[in-house]
């Protein structure tokens, strides 16, 4: 086995993602700004207008609750979300949001994903000379990679997307979010201090790996390892996991 970072498995192409929604911040741009940055864990002050910017939400005890994509259009904001997050991530911010007299209002707009090594004008993440974006719509488009190659591609630049069964399970170190969706420098937001902590202990904890192999991926100890995907993408086996770093240094060929 290898690690991921080593193979882009040729993966390029664009999807339309079924599975995702649209909410709209309904309410005063600047009271929205307020109430979202006081609950995000990334940093809008420095998300640029027709950007988009990975995030999440967590709980008290720093565990993700949801991950989502926030997009800014004329200092309005827009939140993307999968739709078995969505009314978690609803039911869980509304006790706040009314407050700042500000509501969410989903729209019928499509979600497109769009994967390749060219970098896209506003390209979402990136690793390795993989780019990944995306962008909203009202019109579908025409799939020309699968939802498994999607998946795949996310992995392979360290972007997991959680299941609703997953929500408030990991901590953002587990799942990599404290490197793609968390920002240490903003100020405080539900679960940062926890959060922070985790970070600079300094203390060695389970965090994401993805290991590829040309065969199945078998781990012999699942007390020290848990897997959280796995996908077969052209004759590729992957594995995406939570480990210590001394359990996937043993596995790595």
């Amino acid at each position: 086995m290898k690690k991921i970072e080593e193979n882009k498995l040729l993966i390029s192409g664009q999807i339309s993602l079924s599975n995702f929604c649209v909410l709209d911040v309904v309410g005063d741009s600047e009271k929205a700004l307020d109430f979202l940055q006081g609950q995000v864990t990334s940093d809008l002050s420095v998300l640029q207008n027709n950007h988009y910017q990975l995030s999440a939400i967590c709980n008290q005890k720093g565990q993700v609750i949801a991950d989502i994509i926030v997009k800014k259009v004329s200092n309005e904001f827009k939140i993307i979300v999968d739709k078995t997050l969505k009314d978690i991530f609803i039911q869980d911010l509304e006790p706040y949001a009314k407050f700042f007299r500000v509501s969410f209002k989903e729209t019928a707009e499509v979600v497109h994903g769009f994967v390749g090594e060219t970098k896209s004008i506003h390209p979402l993440i990136d690793n390795h000379g993989l780019f990944i974006s995306i962008d909203i719509d009202d019109k579908a488009l025409i799939d020309s990679i699968s939802h498994d190659e999607w998946l795949a591609s996310n992995i392979m630049v360290g972007n997991y997307l959680l299941t609703q069964k997953e929500s408030g399970q990991f901590r953002p170190s587990e799942i990599n979010y404290d490197k793609k969706r968390v920002s240490f420098n903003k100020g405080c937001f539900r679960g940062q201090e926890i959060i922070a902590r985790m970070k600079y202990l300094g203390k060695e904890t389970p965090t994401f790996h993805v290991l590829f192999s040309d065969k199945e991926i078998n781990f012999s100890n699942l007390k020290k390892i848990k897997v959280l995907l796995g996908l077969k993408v052209n004759n590729t086996y992957m594995k995406a996991c939570i480990a210590k770093q001394d359990i996937i240094d043993e596995l790595i060929d």
